[in-house]
């Protein structure tokens, strides 16, 4: 095969890893890296809201694909990102086992994903870009 044949052939091996599966490695990619981020800047008291964080699916193909990340502890991480009040339905105070806070407790909220997705930017485009590197690295 001449050179220009195997450049061909190189060419079109490239094409089609990258049609077939450079945009779900690059939403994978991204989303650990993005979870990765979040988890540092959410707040931890015991680390259930932490813990909670994870990437539900990464779907796609061609050119398209998503990721879905989420908390598993939905009211708790609303009540951490926007703040709010708790006040006391069944117990007579509010306690964390170490302190009483009385019948409510209003707390400000962290914003922690906002904060994640003001940051992220940077390192959500270098994982795409390793991730296509490798496919084509790879092809």
């Amino acid at each position: 095969m001449s050179g220009a044949g195997e450049l061909a052939a190189l060419l079109r091996r490239v094409q089609a890893a990258v049609e077939e599966k450079a945009a779900t490695e690059a939403c994978r990619d991204a989303a650990v890296q993005f979870a990765r981020i979040w988890r540092s800047n959410t707040p931890v008291l015991t680390g259930a809201l932490q813990g909670s964080e994870r990437i539900d699916s990464v779907s796609g193909g061609g050119t398209h694909a998503e990721a879905t990340l989420s908390t598993h502890e939905p009211a708790y991480a609303s009540f951490r990102e926007h703040g709010g009040t708790i006040r006391v339905k069944r117990a007579r105070v509010l306690t964390n086992h170490v302190e009483f806070f009385g019948r409510q407790v209003t707390q400000a909220g962290s914003w922690y994903t906002r904060r994640t997705l003001d940051v992220s930017g940077p390192a959500l485009e270098q994982a795409c870009r390793d991730a296509l590197n490798r496919v084509i690295s790879e092809a």
